[in-house]
């Protein structure tokens, strides 16, 4: 929700091409920066939530981050039906991980 607004004024001001680059880049700037730093969003913080590594129990790092935000945008934008399934995995795996948290090496807590 907080990229809503600023995607769309790049949208209207740089056109589609322009606009779609510089929304990618200021969604995965945004991503990695707030994860990598404290790990979390402003939504992760408005619900009590904290993303980790699930080795450590620590901060997941610019890679990691990385790595979560492009798997779960590889699920959702190419791969409908995987998108769907990693918002649900969830609901059956015992450590309550989506699938990009897999492939990333996270975990979401409770904070």
């Amino acid at each position: 929700m907080v990229l809503i607004v600023p995607n769309f004024i790049v949208d209207l001001i740089g056109g589609r091409g322009v606009g779609t680059g510089l929304s990618v880049l200021i969604n995965v700037v945004y991503y990695v920066g707030m994860l990598s730093r404290s790990g979390q969003t402003l939504g992760n913080m408005a619900v009590g939530t904290r993303v980790v590594d699930t080795n450590t129990g620590g901060p997941i790092g610019p890679g990691k981050a990385f790595v979560r935000w492009l798997s779960e945008g590889i699920l959702f934008v190419l791969l409908i039906v995987p998108g769907l399934l990693d918002i649900l995995w969830p609901l059956w795996d015992q450590r309550r991980q989506t699938l990009h948290d897999k492939m990333a090496a996270t975990l979401v807590i409770r904070t």
